[in-house]
């Protein structure tokens, strides 16, 4: 409970430096829900203090799988004194209205509003690999050796490749580079790094691809929209069930970012109602 202290005295600080009214907090991104310390302290504890201030609070956009036991009572506690939960996926709706017993909203992740519609595929004969950091995959209960984990993904990459196609290595994360640059090294053909710093960068290099090899889900929403094949790494439920939803390269991408769109309109016009009461 020294987390949850912590946080208790860092949260009062913050929400009493802001002056006047607060129509609502909204809190999400990514797969929160998951097994992380730090957020399974400061979740429950932002509902807390947001409670007591009677501010209306809405969970946004967030994906999450089964976790342990004491994790998953202080998720329920905290999920269940919220406003509204929104989720990004039919399988995280599953695990909240089980695990956490909410009733959850289910609209396309946020990702998918970035951008354009999506083009035809490409016949470009470039591969992008972003090799996750072999330090998140054991953080996220991966078993395998460092060799192990490097042959899946050598085996990944060259289902895809052939004599003649252009790899280059990037990332979305800095926390990736180290391990990206190592496999790069390791598996020996020519190959260029082509990290970049922003979304814009990353969004403007996908021109240049034809298909992404990742561990990182959101590369890989930016990458469909942009007509690229999506090969995603399954090291987690959540790219087990991208690929069983999107990575086909029929799908109607305009249609999924009119489903995300309409979860900012249902949160808004919650958020509207409870203004008005």
């Amino acid at each position: 409970y020294s987390l949850d202290n912590k946080y208790r005295e860092w949260i009062n600080g913050k929400l009493n430096t802001i002056g006047g009214h607060i129509s609502g907090a909204i809190i999400g991104g990514g797969e929160l829900f998951a097994s992380n310390s730090n957020f399974n302290a400061a979740v429950k504890i932002w509902v807390e203090q947001l409670r007591k201030r009677n501010i209306p609070i809405y969970i946004f956009g967030v994906g999450g799988g089964y976790t342990n036991t004491l994790y998953r009572i202080r998720y329920r506690n905290a999920l269940q004194k919220v406003n509204g939960v929104y989720v990004r996926d039919p399988y995280s709706k599953t695990v909240f209205e089980n695990s956490y017993h909410v009733s959850a909203n289910c609209f396309a992740d946020v990702v998918f509003t970035y951008g354009n519609e999506k083009i035809c595929h490409k016949k470009i004969n470039t591969v992008l690999c972003n090799i996750l950091s072999y330090e998140q995959y054991i953080n996220g209960k991966g078993e395998k050796t460092k060799e192990e984990y490097f042959a899946d993904w050598k085996k990944l990459i060259e289902s895809e490749i052939d004599n003649n196609t252009i790899l280059l290595y990037g990332s979305t994360t800095k926390e990736d580079r180290k391990t990206t640059e190592e496999f790069a090294k390791i598996y020996g053909r020519p190959y260029s790094i082509v990290f970049t710093d922003t979304i814009e960068e990353y969004w403007s290099l996908l021109d240049t691809v034809g298909c992404v090899i990742s561990g990182r889900m959101h590369s890989m929403i930016l990458a469909m929209q942009k007509g690229c094949k999506c090969v995603p790494y399954m090291w987690k439920d959540k790219l087990r069930v991208f690929s069983e939803e999107y990575c086909d390269c029929s799908i109607d991408v305009g249609a999924i970012r009119a489903d995300a769109l309409c979860g900012f309109e249902d949160l808004k016009k919650n958020l509207i109602a409870k203004e008005r009461k």
